[in-house]
């Protein structure tokens, strides 16, 4: 400081170090990076848990359930037996879990848009996201290569078809098309026959 004595000099100068340390200037500026990640904390904390992440992965393939409906479907898979043979008390376990717990955590996060009063729930768009990391990404690398050995196959045909056969293109053009027409019916039929456990990662959905 110009002109200053150096009193005043040491004076400004313990100003300034007294409000850095101050605790709540501290505390502000540790708190003003983790702000932007708390939803991300949340989503993750969503996932963390073996029955939320069943939740979600019911509700993408029914859309929306009733907290009765969810409890049963839990702990048919965790005490592994029909719904039929359930006993109320392994009902009840995780319907209390899911009531109290798990449906209010997974709305506060926006998972899930949860109406406790009517008891219903159904998937939100954030919830939908979170269910993508769950499928197994094996699945669609195996039809992408299925698809891929078809389109080679195809263009292999063609050019051996049409250069050294004197088969027109139009015939194998046709042929290509009915193929894959047939691959991608195969492949969604597929897609509903398989089992919704087989469409997931492995990583603890069990109890």
């Amino acid at each position: 400081m110009i002109g200053a004595s150096p009193e005043t000099v040491t004076r400004e100068r313990d100003r300034d170090t007294a409000k850095d340390s101050h605790p709540e200037t501290t505390e502000k500026r540790l708190e003003t990076p983790r702000k932007p990640w708390k939803e991300v904390d949340d989503m993750f904390d969503v996932l963390s848990n073996h029955r939320r992440r069943r939740v979600l992965m019911y509700l993408e393939e029914n859309e929306t359930a009733v907290v009765g409906e969810l409890a049963e479907h839990i702990a048919a898979i965790e005490n592994d037996k029909p719904i039929s043979a359930l006993s109320s008390q392994e009902r009840k376990r995780v319907y209390i879990a899911l009531y109290q717990s798990h449906l209010p955590k997974m709305s506060a996060a926006s998972a899930v848009e949860y109406d406790k009063n009517r008891g219903t729930v159904s998937l939100s768009e954030a919830g939908a996201g979170l269910c993508s990391l769950l499928k197994d990404p094996a699945r669609s690398r195996r039809w992408s290569t299925r698809y891929l050995v078809h389109t080679a196959a195809t263009v292999l045909a063609l050019v051996v078809g049409t250069i050294f056969l004197g088969v027109s293109a139009s015939l194998v053009s046709g042929i290509f098309l009915t193929g894959y027409a047939l691959l991608a019916v195969v492949h969604r039929a597929a897609e509903y026959a398989a089992p919704v456990e087989g469409s997931y990662i492995d990583i603890g959905m069990r109890k």
